[in-house]
């Protein structure tokens, strides 16, 4: 739902902010299953609007002191 109303216009999409970084705590295949899900969310995002901007953020506000 959220990709279909992007519309036709330039968007840009901030995808799964914590989803990457937590990802250590995953098994191997719980990894690639998380990654596979991430890639097919930006596929799916792109086909709905090509003109969409996709970014993958992979941090969260806790991963790093702020003096880093």
């Amino acid at each position: 739902q959220f990709a279909e109303g992007l519309g036709a216009g330039a968007a840009i999409v901030i995808l799964e902010p914590d989803a990457i970084a937590l990802s250590d705590c995953l098994t191997a295949p719980q990894r690639a299953a998380r990654f596979a899900s991430l890639a097919r969310a930006g596929r799916t995002l792109r086909t709905a609007n090509p003109r969409a901007r996709v970014y993958f953020d992979g941090g969260h506000s806790g991963w790093h002191a702020p003096a880093k």
